[in-house]
């Protein structure tokens, strides 16, 4: 069986016609509501923020969420310990890319694997498992510990843009690379367009990916 999986940045952008199309909804640990039926790890936690984090997870299985998209190996024993029933997906970002990694991640127990994003779809179909990839979004390209917005835009202006979630970074060619807040304060630099494989619903069948996962970072509700 095949499911539609919605990554959303923030609550405000699951719209009701997005809970009926979406099999899955998942929103980020720190931005957790009863919208969603799971969330994203952070890419980094440092061991100063292992306690909040840990809060974080159990609030947020107190509050209903099934499933944890994992982005770091070392999150695997946390939420191994804090939410043992939590059903867990791979990301992307461990960029898995032949079998023998996506069996690694099914012994531990994971129910499937987003493949990396840098494959083709005939590199995708020679990889065996419950593989899953995305479809649609905008990748992220580097986190960065420094406050980039701030830098761009200046404390209090940075602050303001940042909470509309209208950060840009242009490069010397004129390609608009967005940059969004990630847990506790750092920022994501996405990719300047985005990954669109949606249409591609009968190769994506023909490959054996069972589940479809769309990012949705800084688009609008409306969009």
């Amino acid at each position: 069986k095949t499911r539609r999986v919605g990554r959303f940045h923030s609550a405000q952008q699951i719209t009701e016609s997005a809970r009926e199309f979406f099999d899955l909804v998942f929103l980020p640990l720190d931005g957790f509501d009863t919208n969603a039926d799971g969330f994203v790890m952070p890419p980094v936690i440092f061991d100063s923020e292992r306690e909040r984090a840990e809060r974080l997870v159990e609030s947020a299985c107190e509050s209903g969420a099934r499933y944890a998209i994992v982005t770091n190996l070392g999150q695997i024993e946390l939420l191994k310990r804090i939410a043992p029933e939590i059903e867990l997906i791979a990301d992307f970002r461990f960029n898995v890319g032949n079998s023998y990694s996506l069996g690694f991640f099914e012994d531990m127990g994971f129910e499937s694997v987003v493949l990396s994003a840098e494959l083709t779809l005939p590199q995708m179909r020679d990889i065996k498992g419950a593989k899953a990839a995305i479809v649609y979004g905008r990748i992220p390209l580097m986190t960065l510990e420094k406050c980039v917005i701030k830098e761009l835009y200046g404390d209090k202006r940075g602050c303001e843009v940042c909470s509309r979630g209208k950060a840009e970074m242009k490069d010397r060619r004129g390609f608009v690379f967005p940059v969004v807040r990630e847990f506790p304060h750092r920022n994501i630099v996405l990719n300047s367009l985005p990954t669109q494989m949606s249409d591609r619903e009968n190769e994506l069948l023909a490959a054996g990916v069972t589940d479809r996962h769309f990012l949705f970072t800084t688009e609008s509700a409306r969009e």
